[in-house]
């Protein structure tokens, strides 16, 4: 996981700047037996279950990229009111399709019937997520106190994105299981005494 961040913030300057983003890449030795929803490297066949294949395979953890990137920034007008914003991005997390396989001694059990993350042969992921949330706040003194109320919005654009969908084979195959938030308001009021 890397994660760079720059910012630029004066205390004489009313703008403020924030960015950052991150990638994330895992390589490793892929012990079979990790569990269907983790990353094992591939779909089961007789070479990838041979015990001898599991001590040699060393590779990428997920088949895919991995990045998020975050941006703040706003501006403070007269020294009471500002405007912040929040961009953020993150990739879809890999997926694979997972088949139930019954009749085996131990009970029916659930296995990748296709490469995680795609692959080279397909669009192995969820959708990716971009959100924006804006802040709008409003600073006073009220009986010799610091005041100050706020409106919260989150989900500007109202996206709802679909997080994650359903893995099993069938015919619910890939349906959206969960979104993101609608657009959210909130208010607050607050001061320090």
């Amino acid at each position: 996981h890397t994660e760079i961040t720059l910012a630029q913030s004066d205390k004489r300057s009313d703008w403020i700047i924030r960015a950052s983003i991150g990638g994330y890449f895992g390589a490793g030795y892929t012990p079979q037996g990790m569990g269907m929803f983790y990353n094992d490297v591939g779909v089961y066949n007789e070479t990838t279950a041979d015990p001898n294949f599991r001590e040699n395979r060393f590779g990428r953890l997920d088949n895919d990229r991995g990045y998020i990137g975050k941006i703040i920034f706003g501006r403070r007008f007269a020294k009471v009111f500002s405007v912040m914003n929040v961009l953020r991005y993150r990739d879809g997390e890999s997926l694979a399709g997972y088949r139930r396989v019954a009749g085996l001694s131990q009970g029916p059990i659930l296995v990748p019937f296709e490469e995680r993350g795609g692959g080279l042969t397909g669009v192995g992921r969820y959708t990716y997520s971009l959100a924006w949330d804006l802040r709008l706040r409003y600073e006073t003194v009220f009986s010799g106190n610091p005041a100050w109320a706020f409106l919260d919005i989150y989900n500007l654009v109202n996206s709802r994105t679909e997080l994650t969908e359903y893995p099993l084979e069938g015919t619910a195959f890939r349906d959206p299981v969960e979104q993101g938030i609608a657009r959210t308001l909130r208010l607050g009021l607050g001061m320090n005494f």
